[in-house]
């Protein structure tokens, strides 16, 4: 569907201009699969932005190629550079873009009649009113499109993306300028959206659970290149570097020692502030009595205060409750660590406490 090859995008850059020129995006190559759900994050200035507006034709990138459906869209060698309107490409904008003298009619309708798109005018009120009818914007055709909510905007700058039926939709930090429930409300409606029409979706965020709820693929970007690529859980649970670890969601990092091999073939024992616990290798050299360091996700470790408990001893020196969850600091054998807890249990600062490992998805992690 959609691939890119050795993409590169150069800038001139006041701040680097005694070392060169600046790389905002460095020979990435990514292919994005026929209805994948794909999400490029990363921190502000690591190049997802700069990825998807060249792919929509808003950028011209240095070098590369960029192909969708087997149609050339960028080619560096041969001199191809499709003009963004003519690439057929579905976008949203952080800002929607909506016209504000148009109605939300007119809105939808207008990539169908613009330029030398000439579609008959039956066909222009079928699609427009289906279009409508599948965003739930169906009754409020003909009401002005700045009389719209914040989330009714948000779905008229969608159903305008799709009315042409895009092969591929780019969608750049959409839900950033909703609160907090109407976040949640419209990525659960992205998601039935992108699922019951099949589409191709390129989204950009820096958001790191929305990347996780809402993805099939997730690219996580740093200074330009493509640090992991996999599926959430792939990308959340077997992180393979610090960068990626730390930055998707909440991490704990002990350095420990390796005793001993694991049960699995990538396994290794570790001596740790929590005890031995088993972590996968994840490419990281596993040499006997080498030092390494280790991950565990906070939600991944259990806090008792019953006498007698197995693990480690520990003292609260923080907890934060947050309703559904309480977010401890807990030291143990000198070491800081952060523990998610359900709300049943509260514990206050300095209160002694056992801590251990129930799940041990450990990862060791490297530079």
């Amino acid at each position: 569907m959609l691939e890119i090859t050795g993409l590169t995008k150069v800038y001139a850059s006041k701040q680097k201009q005694r070392f060169g020129r600046e790389r905002a995006v460095d020979r990435v190559s990514l292919t994005v699969g026929q209805g994948e759900f794909f999400t490029l994050l990363g921190p502000s200035g690591c190049g997802k932005t700069t990825m998807l507006r060249s792919v929509g034709g808003l950028e011209s990138p240095t070098e590369g190629t960029i192909v969708v459906d087997d149609r050339t869209l960028f080619c560096s060698d041969q001199g191809v550079d499709v003009p963004a309107n003519k690439r057929h490409l579905g976008m949203v904008f952080q800002s929607y873009a909506i016209w504000p003298h148009m109605s939300v009619f007119q809105n939808v309708a207008y990539p169908l009649i613009s330029g030398r798109r000439k579609t008959p005018a039956a066909e222009v009120k079928e699609r427009v009113g289906e279009t409508l009818e599948i965003m739930g914007l169906g009754d409020l055709a003909s009401r002005g499109a700045t009389d719209l909510s914040g989330g009714q905007q948000q779905r008229l700058a969608l159903a305008r993306a799709l009315v042409y039926r895009p092969p591929l939709l780019l969608l750049d930090e959409p839900l950033s300028n909703l609160d907090a429930k109407l976040r949640e409300s419209m990525r659960k409606e992205l998601i039935r959206l992108q699922r019951e029409l099949g589409l191709t979706v390129l989204y950009v965020t820096h958001d790191q659970d929305e990347a996780l709820a809402m993805s099939s693929v997730v690219a996580v970007m740093s200074e330009g290149r493509v640090e992991q690529l996999g599926t959430p859980r792939e990308i959340y649970e077997k992180p393979t570097n610090w960068f990626v670890a730390d930055f998707i969601g909440s991490a704990n990092f002990m350095e420990g020692g390796i005793v001993g091999r694991g049960e699995a073939a990538d396994e290794v024992v570790v001596e740790t502030p929590l005890g031995r616990l088993a972590a996968t290798g994840n490419g990281v050299d596993a040499a006997s009595d080498a030092k390494v360091n280790v991950m565990v996700r906070p939600e991944r470790i259990r806090v008792s205060l019953e006498a007698g408990s197995a693990g480690q001893q520990g003292v609260v020196r923080n907890a934060v409750y947050q309703g559904d969850v309480i977010d401890y600091d807990i030291e143990v054998r000198g070491a800081l660590l952060r523990i998610k807890s359900g709300p049943d249990l509260y514990v206050t600062p300095g209160t002694e406490v056992a801590v251990r490992v129930t799940d041990q998805r450990c990862v060791l992690v490297g530079d």
